[in-house]
């Protein structure tokens, strides 16, 4: 990603932020991370996120997805005992279609509402889906395998999960870089 690309996301990311009527802190705006992943297209995969804190027992983030911007499919295994994240998500603004096995709490949809990124859609195995709209949560296990897209006016989600480890997330994509790897670019 260019310079010019990062900051392009970025003003879109705090734009977003501001339609969900999140107040951020000067430090808040200067720990906004712009990932693509590592696979190339920030705007078909990727996110934009401020992690607020990640204590021994819990976390919280801001997510902002660009729309149509699609979160790869990914779990938060178990690592060295310890359970991975549970989490809540909680749609802040705009709308997003998450993906999942859950197939007792969510159909199967003929025509899914979102678009898999061409370029990788074959690393994309979760297939019921539930569309959640702003005001609206989704609670997920620890190590549930799952994926995510923005609607057409992007969407803004606040996370509250157990702790968080996201540096050894499993990516159906094994291209994809788990956040925490510093192989793709990131600002500040």
């Amino acid at each position: 990603m260019t310079d010019a690309i990062i900051n392009e996301v970025k003003a879109k990311a705090l734009e977003l932020f501001a339609k969900a009527g999140l107040f951020l802190s000067e430090e808040n705006k200067e720990s906004l991370v712009v990932t693509d992943f590592g696979l190339g297209d920030i705007y078909a995969e990727g996110a934009q996120y401020i992690t607020l804190f990640n204590g021994p027992k819990i976390s919280g983030k801001y997510i902002a997805l660009l729309p149509g911007q699609t979160y790869p499919e990914h779990r938060h295994p178990i690592v060295d005992g310890k359970p991975g994240k549970a989490k809540t998500l909680h749609c802040a603004f705009g709308e997003f279609y998450l993906y999942h096995n859950y197939f007792w709490r969510a159909p199967k949809p003929e025509t899914p509402a979102a678009k898999l990124p061409e370029a990788n859609k074959e690393y994309y195995a979760c297939v019921y889906e539930s569309i959640i709209k702003a005001g609206s949560n989704y609670h997920m296990g620890a190590d549930d395998l799952h994926w995510f897209q923005a609607g057409p006016e992007g969407a803004v989600i606040i996370e509250f999960g157990t702790y968080s480890n996201d540096d050894k997330d499993y990516y159906t994509n094994y291209h994809a870089a788990p956040l925490e790897n510093k192989e793709f670019k990131v600002l500040p």
